[in-house]
């Protein structure tokens, strides 16, 4: 994270689950809600936030089940707990209903930020 003049002033490190490795953060900056992946993070409780369910980084799985009963020739999106169908590396799940492909999820956040700087978004 950097300030207004380009300095960093955060800097973060997770393992593929989420789990914090490294955190250095000076001033303000050491109370930034938003961690892994751009979720925020309830430092009380030790979870990420994903608008629909809390995310457990520790045991690498949701707190509550997934409303979405997964696909049905697909197993591993039937446990209802799962993150990113087991495979953090490869999916994310931004608001804890769907799983996305990463680059998927880089090029429709490449795409929306190119209409914002084209004054289309």
């Amino acid at each position: 994270m950097t300030d207004k003049d380009g300095q960093i002033v955060a800097s973060y490190e997770y393992d593929a689950w989420g789990n914090v490795l490294k955190s250095e953060a000076k001033g303000i900056a050491a109370d930034n809600p938003f961690g892994y992946a751009g979720y925020m993070y309830d430092k009380e409780i030790g979870m990420y936030y994903l608008i629909a369910r809390y995310y457990n980084p520790e045991h690498g799985v949701f707190l509550s089940v997934d409303p979405d009963p997964g696909d049905e020739d697909d197993p591993v999106t039937q446990n209802g707990y799962t993150y990113g169908d087991n495979n953090p590396v490869m999916m994310v799940d931004p608001d804890g209903h769907w799983v996305w492909f990463a680059v998927n999820a880089g090029f429709a956040a490449y795409d929306g930020y190119k209409a914002y700087k084209s004054g289309k978004g």
